[in-house]
């Protein structure tokens, strides 16, 4: 079929045509110099033949006529914006009185299919222009703009610091962050950097203040104007400080040029060029330094292990790690919301930094994970180290919820040798830690070589019983509910996404990142997802809540592993059809990774899930490679926009953008959009500017058990209505 008409049901259309021409006459549709489409094969085949025959172009902007034998033929072009031809509509038959008011129909007809072709078309051109500008975002957002994560930051700082000696004439640069141990001092050539260092040192803290309380660069031009700023000591330079800034455009440092006071004034110039590099500093530093906390982020504390260790001159020398992994993060971050979770790894990343000296390192190598470097350091004196921690947080209770709850904490202890490698010093720490886990947590454990490889075959094992047990039971996998949001309108009836839980016998809650990837790695995602979509479906016929609200959407995730099973679709159509819930209140919900691993076998199961009246979305859209192409061709009713735009998008510009071009091309391909991980209020208004449909997240709905949000629901309603 010619491009044009790809996606185009001409068969409707030429069918409306025949219908409004007299009895006996018949229609086709012919471009690109073939017979794509017709009514009457046989004569269709022997029509178009002759035209070509008698040499009738059939490629013309303009209406023509010819005659075949006894039967006459109208050629009606199908054209674009321009008049190009993009087909052509023959209607043929013998020829009888007056055809004139048959032809005006027919003409409108054609005419509904021009516009239908010149749609699409038009269409396909946006999808094709969003998917180049959504390649030229994606390249921005991981070249230089957003520095490696293996790359050195203090290579790339140095680097920075030099270029601006180079480059802007300056006698001295400083950078200076305190929160991150950030201390970069470069002069020229033949300056001797001891003489002014301390100056610049006893002047740091009063400049620091000042770019803080002022929130703009400092200008000081002459010996003069230092004066009147009242800083400790007389600085002999022309001074330009720009502030270093935060993801969160927190003030936490600031970039010095010094110049001669004979030498060149600081000018705009000066103050522009130096703000874009504190720009690129501060991105550098957010690659490096966890935002939350102020501490190294893991890559970077490998490096600093990694010179500790080659610091080590004898084989007697030794230094301490400390793993530290909170008791519960999972669950409190679960119920809490990530808020509270942020606020108990602020309090433990404190006290656990202030064990260190001014010397030892303190990380957040991990969501929940901390860790601390002890340098030259004994490993009877890191175990009374974490006995204190232990301590203290017992003793600073924590505000979970309403109530105050003491911070627990697992802790692995290694000693740290010569032929330690950073990356083994690390993984002994972490498996140490997880032996105190399966202690009960809040308790020390020393690494020993035995532990590793029972460790987490021991974990795996009793995962894989778990949930084992779970799908034989009733009562350790939950179903819970998060509400999915309208953005744009109120809707009376709920739409909510069905989150599974897992709980061991004596209630200890097992969060999907640990049991899930188990799971897959034994085949039994069709299985939980079969238990998911039974009991979620049976659960939601029987709260009776579909009766006054038949608008009803209820989400349920499909796994890779259940996505291409057949056998996974019979089940839902017999679930569906054994509880009496209308297939319309279901939409499953598939990640686009799932998805396009296979677009053919994702478009073939698609359809047939959509065939029994369900609805469908594409999860996680932007995570990965993504493609407005899938979008294009996976048949869908709503695209979820990846949290990871959506949680950045009101401090990352490039963030936004996504956001805002996914939710252009599913509104231009008739698609409605979700934006996941909508945390604060704040969010939630840019989203409903940019025209998002729905929302999800902790900041609009928590998730809460399934049955008792059906409900509320059910209960409000029965209310309202009497």
């Amino acid at each position: 079929m010619s491009n044009a008409f790809i996606g185009i049901d001409t068969a409707r259309h030429l069918s409306a045509v025949a219908q409004a021409c007299p009895k006996g006459w018949h229609v086709a549709l012919c471009a690109d110099d073939k017979l794509l489409d017709c009514t009457d094969d046989a004569s269709a085949q022997e029509v178009f033949a002759s035209l070509k025959e008698q040499s009738v172009a059939l490629g013309g902007s303009d209406s023509q006529e010819a005659v075949v034998g006894e039967l006459w033929v109208h050629l009606l072009p199908v054209v674009d914006h321009l008049r190009a031809c993009l087909g052509t509509v023959l209607v043929y038959g013998t020829h009888g009185a007056d055809l004139e008011a048959v032809f005006s129909r027919v003409s409108l007809l054609v005419e509904s299919l021009q516009n239908e072709v010149t749609l699409s078309m038009e269409l396909s051109d946006m999808a094709d222009e969003l998917n180049r500008r959504h390649e030229e975002l994606n390249l921005i957002y991981n070249t230089n703009e957003q520095p490696d994560d293996e790359a050195d930051d203090e290579v790339i700082l140095e680097s920075i610091v030099e270029n601006v000696v180079d480059y802007l004439e300056a006698e001295l640069v400083l950078l200076s962050v305190p929160s991150r141990n950030v201390w970069v001092l470069q002069g020229a050539h033949g300056v001797d950097l001891s003489a002014h260092q301390r100056l610049l040192e006893e002047t740091e803290p009063a400049v620091l203040d000042w770019l803080k309380k002022n929130r703009q660069p400092l200008v000081i031009n002459s010996v003069e104007e230092a004066q009147g700023y009242q800083f400790k000591g007389e600085l002999p330079f022309r001074m330009l400080v720009v502030p270093v800034t935060n993801d969160r455009e927190e003030i936490i440092g600031g970039l010095a040029l010094c110049r001669l006071v004979d030498g060149a004034r600081i000018v705009n110039s000066d103050k522009n060029l130096l703000t874009a590099l504190s720009r690129r500093i501060g991105k550098v530093i957010q690659v490096s330094f966890d935002p939350l906390t102020g501490l190294p982020r893991r890559m970077k504390f490998e490096r600093m292990l990694d010179r500790a260790i080659s610091g080590l001159m004898t084989n007697r020398e030794q230094h301490c790690l400390l793993h530290v992994n909170i008791d519960g993060l999972s669950s409190v971050n679960e119920q809490f919301g990530v808020r509270t979770g942020d606020a108990a790894i602020e309090l433990v990343s404190k006290h656990l930094a202030q064990l260190g000296r001014s010397a030892d390192v303190c990380g957040r190598v991990g969501g929940d994970e901390l860790s601390l470097l002890l340098l030259n350091c004994s490993q009877s004196v890191a175990l009374d180290k974490a006995e204190v921690l232990h301590d203290v947080l017992a003793r600073q209770p924590f505000l979970v919820g309403r109530t105050r709850q003491s911070l627990r904490v697992s802790i692995g202890v290694v000693s740290v040798g010569r032929s330690t490698t950073a990356t083994e010093a690390m993984t002994k720490a972490s498996v140490a830690c997880g032996i105190a886990k399966e202690r009960g947590g809040n308790v020390t454990q020393v690494y020993e070589a035995a532990y590793e490889k029972v460790t987490q075959k021991r974990e795996e094992v009793r995962l894989l019983t778990l949930v084992h047990q779970a799908l034989e039971r009733d009562d350790m996998f939950q179903l819970y509910a998060q509400p999915i949001v309208p953005m744009q309108k109120d809707e009376a009836a709920p739409h909510f996404e069905v989150l599974l839980r897992l709980f061991s016998e004596d209630g200890e809650f097992i969060s999907p990142v640990d049991f899930i990837p188990v799971a897959e790695k034994h085949s039994l995602m069709p299985a939980i997802d079969r238990y998911v979509a039974r009991n979620a479906i049976a659960t939601l016929g029987r709260s009776g809540i579909l009766e006054h609200l038949p608008g009803t959407v209820c989400s349920v995730n499909l796994s890779g592993q259940s996505f291409g099973s057949d056998s996974v679709l019979e089940d839902l159509q017999a679930i569906l059809a054994q509880y009496g819930v209308p297939a319309q209140s279901i939409c499953f919900e598939v990640t686009e990774t799932a998805a396009i691993s296979d677009l053919g076998g994702a478009q073939y199961h698609i359809n047939n899930t959509r065939k029994l009246g369900c609805q469908f979305a594409l999860d996680d859209f932007g995570a990965g490679l993504s493609s407005f192409t899938y979008l294009r061709v996976l048949p869908l009713d709503y695209v979820k926009i990846d949290g990871s735009f959506v949680k950045d998008m009101l401090t990352d510009d490039i963030a936004r953008t996504m956001v805002q071009a996914i939710h252009s091309v599913g509104h231009a391909m008739g698609l409605q959009t979700v934006a996941e991980y909508v945390e604060t209020d704040d969010i939630a208004e840019d989203l409903k500017r940019l025209g998002i449909d729905y929302g999800q997240g902790f900041g609009l709905g928590k998730p809460v058990p399934m049955t008792g949000y059906l409900e509320r629901y059910a209960h409000r309603e029965r209310r309202i209505n009497g």
